[in-house]
């Protein structure tokens, strides 16, 4: 089969490989798509140092079920992937929270993912996808997931005022999950036109942050008390800082972008207000649960979130560089 491998720093290749072979509790899987998001581009240009050389990329992966050693799934099957790899023994595990396992690996980081013909998978780890639900929408699963994990992880609660501060595909499914939630009001801050567009077109209200200071808009809005949860979903310090100011007294601030160094938190403002802060971190089986239920039920409205497909042929040209070098690209599908 083919299969699109790191090699080194900045080296994707695409090889011809030996088909998996499931083993007892295992599945093996037809791949349809594979997502690129912004982990992949850290792998691609080395900046993973826990990955180890070669490896096949790839984490968000949808596909059909050609063998299921378990007889879980039948034959045809159309499944998402959950790609967690955890040790079941560190506290983290025994205390049931194995998404933050010591010794978490994830498929298509750590171990063999899914950009290639066919992927083997853990059984228990496969999500079957409903019928009405398109390809490319069931694609969007495993960020969806992300998502679902960072609104439960925030507390949203009816009628709760939100600020996610970056419209890329995390902050823009962020938004969308908060808003079928329940949460009263929903305010996107970015500064790409064509991410303003796409939230606006899914109904989500923006703040052009090339413009506006969303912490003075968002106090505006709230008559200069803040938002009840701001989630952070750029990852730069700015936008960090940003997030402490623009919440409420006894908000919640949520860190879901991952930034590449310190940033500058305002700790009396933490204190005096008495903020929470609070990380988020991939997501438990539940969420990737409902993240299929929330998109199978039309919850979300994800049209124009994939803007291009590409052949795994294509994959490095059409796909990691136009992702890395355009703010327009949002969710870059593989096809294998």
């Amino acid at each position: 089969m083919q299969a699109l491998v790191y090699m080194e720093p900045d080296v994707l290749e695409l090889q011809d490989v030996t088909d998996p072979d499931p083993a007892e509790g295992e599945a093996l899987i037809r791949v349809r798509y594979v997502g690129i998001c912004g982990t992949d581009l850290h792998l691609w240009h080395g900046e993973m140092t826990a990955v180890r050389a070669p490896v096949v990329v790839g984490h968000e992966v949808v596909g059909e079920v050609v063998l299921d050693t378990t007889g879980r799934h039948a034959p045809g099957t159309r499944v998402a992937v959950e790609p967690l790899q955890t040790c079941g023994a560190c506290l983290a595990c025994r205390d049931g929270y194995s998404h933050v396992c010591r010794n978490l690996r994830v498929q298509g980081v750590h171990a063999d993912g899914g950009a290639a013909t066919y992927e083997r998978v853990a059984s228990a780890r496969l999500h079957p996808i409903p019928d009405g639900l398109s390809w490319e929408a069931a694609a969007l699963t495993e960020p969806t997931s992300v998502a679902v994990h960072m609104v439960r992880r925030a507390g949203v609660e009816v009628g709760d005022t939100v600020l996610v501060l970056g419209g890329g595909p995390i902050g823009f499914l962020v938004a969308s999950v908060a808003r079928a939630s329940g949460a009263g009001r929903v305010l996107v801050s970015e500064i790409s036109p064509s991410r303003l567009a796409l939230c606006a077109r899914a109904g989500l209200e923006t703040i052009d942050a090339r413009t506006a200071d969303p912490v003075e808009v968002i106090r505006g809005l709230t008559n200069g008390e803040g938002a009840d949860v701001v989630v952070e979903a750029v990852g730069l310090p700015q936008t960090v800082g940003q997030a402490v100011q623009a919440a409420r007294v006894r908000g919640t601030i949520l860190i879901g972008g991952i930034g590449g160094g310190p940033a500058p938190v305002d700790l009396a403002t933490v204190v005096f207000r008495e903020l929470t802060l609070v990380g988020s971190r991939v997501y438990a089986s539940r969420d990737m649960a409902t993240a299929v239920a929330l998109l199978g039920a039309g919850r979300i409205d994800v049209t124009g979130l994939v803007t291009r497909i590409v052949p795994l042929l294509d994959a490095v040209r059409d796909g990691f560089e136009r992702l890395r070098d355009s703010r327009d690209e949002m969710k870059v599908l593989l096809a294998p």
